[in-house]
């Protein structure tokens, strides 16, 4: 099971593991997380919050209030004094300092947000890696951070030394996924290259990652739509009623435009704004039209 521990499933109640189906301990908690490297698992129970391996038993005396689970050797925790840190696989502290919130682990660097409210990132040892802080802090993906700084909310890329890596920043960001990330302007969603720049003019209401060069998005119009790295549509998913109803109105206003001009060129023949106001009974007589 040690190395299958992606086929160790929580059950349906929350309140134990399976494996192939079966309990792989006989206890009972009240919660119960997914198991990490090396084999540890987050539970509580009526005594408090802590790590258990794969025989359902605890690993150290420690309890929490809350326990998250092992990355990169270490878990997220918080104190009963509502204090957050990592600690190590004996439930001993990984650092001195505590954080009103822990993120987990990634590529040996964690998110923290201090007593203040602001975020930044820390390696390994505990130690924050740049002097930076900012409203928010994103994980790192391939050595590469979103962060979001506080005097107008905007956001920008940061490398593992915090460096800026384009120093472009938008409204909103995601982090890069095959070299193109997700940004948001005022006028909408929209993709860039990993310098910044945006791959094309369109933007859309809504957007997702590129998927073998395919994204799916959606229009302000709200048509829901496959585009290319281009930006331009390849394909339309969905196009809604009201959008359907609307050119119809236009193509039939445009067809109904040859009879109006007619009809307006008789108006004017016959004078019949002097013959108004009058019945339609009356008009008819009066032009001589049945």
């Amino acid at each position: 099971m040690l190395n299958d521990l992606a086929n160790i499933l929580i059950d349906e109640s929350g309140h134990y593991h399976l494996y192939n189906g079966r309990r792989i301990y006989s206890r009972v908690f009240n919660k119960v997380l997914k198991f990490h490297p090396p084999g540890l698992a987050a539970v509580e129970d009526d005594t408090g919050a802590y790590h258990i391996d794969l025989e359902g038993k605890a690993i150290y005396v420690q309890r929490y209030k809350s326990t998250y689970g092992f990355y990169c050797g270490k878990a997220a925790v918080k104190d009963h004094n509502g204090n957050c840190f990592h600690i190590e696989s004996d439930g001993t502290s990984s650092y001195l300092d505590q954080y009103a919130w822990c993120g987990n682990f990634q590529e040996n660097q964690c998110v923290v947000k201090n007593f203040d409210g602001l975020f930044f990132h820390i390696d390994i040892k505990g130690i924050s890696i740049y002097e930076e802080r900012y409203i928010y802090a994103g994980d790192y993906r391939d050595g590469i951070a979103v962060v979001k700084r506080a005097h107008d909310g905007k956001s920008t890329h940061i490398n593992t030394y915090g460096t800026y890596i384009h120093n472009t920043w938008y409204e909103d960001l995601d982090v890069f996924h095959k070299s193109y990330a997700r940004a948001r302007s005022n006028e909408g969603w929209f993709h860039i290259d990993l310098k910044g720049q945006p791959l094309y003019s369109n933007r859309y209401k809504y957007l997702e990652p590129f998927y073998n060069n395919v994204a799916y998005a959606i229009t302000h119009k709200d048509e829901y739509v496959l585009i290319s790295e281009s930006g331009n549509i390849i394909q339309y998913l969905y196009i809604p009623m009201r959008q359907e109803q609307e050119t119809v109105d236009v193509i039939s206003s445009q067809i109904t435009a040859y009879w109006h001009s007619f009809a307006f060129m008789y108006f004017i023949q016959l004078d019949i704004v002097k013959l108004l106001p009058c019945s339609l009974s009356d008009l008819a007589v009066r032009i001589g039209v049945p």
